[in-house]
């Protein structure tokens, strides 16, 4: 086997898919805040505290429940049936975000002819039982920057629909304003 040297585009190209994937879940999670406030009828409210305790909560799973137990007293069944669907397809794919959330990134070179060339992945760290020993295992057990491309795409489309859901909630009234800073300015223009 030939001498070999990583290649920086191609750590650079993981990076990025991981950065994407995660970056789009976290605006998950933003989007739910819009449901937690709906649900809790506190559209005109001070969001200032309903912030506080949402984002002080760990737990994704939690923040579920605590939206879901609050869309329970308040939506009506048609839309509690579409919270519920959004929620499961949440906890589904939570389950994928908990999965790459701790992974470190790896490459792995070919160890036999006829492998086409490095597999650059997120997998688990090197002194973890389930680190893959060879480029084969790391190749189909691994995160490429494709598979990241996919989950950051699947992502995207869930918070799109999460979203409109919070769109319908909330009707003309303005989604959330969670940077202070953007609400004062708001709140200047509205006195001229």
């Amino acid at each position: 086997m030939k001498s070999f040297a990583p290649s920086e585009e191609k750590w650079n190209e993981l990076r990025i898919a991981y950065a994407d994937a995660m970056w789009q879940w976290a605006m998950i999670e933003a989007e739910i805040f819009t449901i937690y406030v709906a649900a809790l009828k506190a559209l005109k409210r001070d969001l200032r505290p309903l912030r506080a305790a949402f984002f002080a909560t760990q737990s994704f799973e939690v923040k579920l429940a605590m939206v879901t137990a609050a869309a329970q007293k308040t939506f009506g069944p048609r839309r509690l049936k579409v919270w519920s669907a959004l929620a499961k397809r949440c906890r589904d794919e939570q389950t994928k975000r908990g999965k790459i959330a701790h992974l470190t990134g790896y490459c792995f070179p070919p160890k036999k002819p006829g492998q086409p060339g490095p597999v650059y992945v997120v997998t688990e760290p090197l002194w973890h039982r389930a680190h893959p020993p060879d480029w084969g295992t790391a190749k189909s057990q691994g995160y490429d920057a494709f598979k990241l491309r996919q989950l950051h795409g699947a992502w995207y489309a869930l918070d799109i629909e999460i979203g409109r859901f919070a769109k319908q909630l909330w009707g003309k009234l303005p989604l959330p304003v969670l940077d202070v800073q953007q609400a004062r300015q708001r709140r200047a223009t509205r006195r001229q």
